[in-house]
């Protein structure tokens, strides 16, 4: 009896996660409509105010790869860590890809 209970009790617990899970991660507007995208302008300006701050680190990057020797040996890696459809950070991203093919 108690290991049926355990049993039922798992099962109970296991289904709960999948009822709680079905209303999870269903997107907001249509595919593709960038529906996050013009939602979030501010998202947007607080990027573009990173500018600077990006050049400066790139450049230094990019200073000591040269003086490593590496620059054009091994592949630059950046990533985007957070996206939903990367509208917001794509002008940053392309600005970085921009100064690392230079």
């Amino acid at each position: 009896v108690i290991q049926l209970v355990i049993t039922s009790s798992c099962r109970m617990a296991s289904l709960k996660r999948v009822a709680e899970a079905a209303g999870k991660h269903v997107p907001w507007g249509g595919l593709g409509a960038g529906a996050y995208t013009s939602s979030t302008k501010g998202c947007f300006d607080v990027i573009a105010r990173t500018q600077p701050l990006v050049k400066s680190a790139l450049a230094r990057a990019l200073a000591a790869r040269e003086s490593a020797g590496v620059a054009n040996a091994e592949p630059f890696a950046i990533a985007d860590f957070g996206t939903a459809d990367a509208g917001t950070s794509l002008p940053l991203m392309r600005g970085i890809v921009a100064s690392v093919r230079e």
